[in-house]
């Protein structure tokens, strides 16, 4: 009987605790749709993030929605403009293509697309030209 009086008096935590559990839950489970379609090639976007890797440009942008877009640069004198030009914030006006990631191939590894999805970025953009940086 004492043991049922103690648990009685922490009703209203239990509720809460359950009802914490059902919000998370369904915020975690919900399946968030992405703005585009897939065919799209012309974006408007500005530029959250980005790095040189070589001859790779790799942008992080904020268009309708996140995508992580890829450059590959063709010439010294194109990188060199690009270096100059492209800064946090900037506006561009991308063409290119956008791709779905791809599944994990080893099971239980590393799950490239389910992270992403997590980052609610559901394409990668592969750019084929650059123009109108502002």
């Amino acid at each position: 009987m004492k043991r049922l009086k103690i648990l009685f008096a922490y009703k209203y935590l239990l509720l809460a605790l359950i009802s914490i559990s059902f919000s998370f839950v369904f915020t975690y489970t919900y399946k968030y749709k992405s703005a585009y379609l897939g065919n799209e090639e012309n974006f408007i976007c500005s530029i959250s993030n980005y790095k040189f890797d070589g001859d790779k440009l790799t942008l992080n942008l904020k268009c309708k929605e996140k995508i992580n877009a890829y450059y590959y640069i063709k010439t010294l004198k194109e990188k060199e403009l690009l270096l100059k030009k492209i800064k946090y914030g900037s506006k561009i006006t991308i063409n290119g293509e956008l791709n779905i990631p791809s599944n994990n191939t080893i099971f239980n590894a590393f799950n490239y697309k389910e992270y992403l999805k997590h980052n609610k970025i559901y394409y990668l953009l592969n750019i084929e030209s650059i123009s109108n940086i502002k």
